[in-house]
């Protein structure tokens, strides 16, 4: 006969199986395809979870907390169609960076974990609307830079990177740039 021990709380794990291999494809400026494999054939019911990010050098953000809040940087999208992998979705900002989380939704509000992330970015703008702009590089004393080089980013997304090939380039270096994208 001995005391209660104290109680501790718990949560269980899903039983809905999580989907798995996901991809996104077909990016342009505001659409993207978004794939994956079902966890079990007969899923057919997903949420995709796309986060934006806010930060000028995108980083992998945590897992999503089971339900996350809804913000102007997060949105979910409910997809209740059988075998509709793989999945568009044109309401996307142009040179925008995102994360990608997919879940199954089973029966009586059963939800998988999140699969993901797969960090992408659509397109900064169309390509008829680029200038070029010239990077002229520099070394006052011969050693290229010892191997370093320079990213060019709009609003985060790596354009182009430049590195000791372009020291001391005279002509310089012709990057296509999108006007008005930071």
């Amino acid at each position: 006969d001995s005391f209660w021990s104290a109680v501790q709380t718990f949560t269980t794990l899903p039983t809905c199986p999580k989907p798995t291999l996901i991809s996104v494809n077909g990016i342009t400026t505001t659409a993207a395809t978004f794939n994956w494999t079902n966890g079990s054939p007969a899923d057919t019911h997903w949420e995709i979870l796309l986060i934006k990010n806010t930060l000028s050098t995108p980083v992998n953000p945590p897992a999503p907390p089971i339900n996350p809040v809804i913000s102007a940087t997060t949105v979910i999208y409910d997809v209740n169609t059988p075998n509709i992998s793989p999945f568009i979705i044109s309401t996307l900002e142009p040179a925008t960076v995102y994360y990608y989380y997919i879940r199954t939704v089973c029966l009586n509000s059963d939800s998988s974990t999140w699969t993901g992330p797969v960090q992408f970015n659509t397109i900064t703008c169309d390509a008829v609307n680029k200038c070029g702009y010239k990077f002229v590089l520099s070394n006052s004393n011969a050693s290229s830079w010892n191997g370093a080089r320079m990213q060019v980013r709009q609003n985060g997304i790596v354009i182009t990177t430049i590195g000791a090939n372009s020291i001391n380039n005279a002509n310089g270096v012709t990057v296509q740039l999108c006007n008005n994208v930071p």
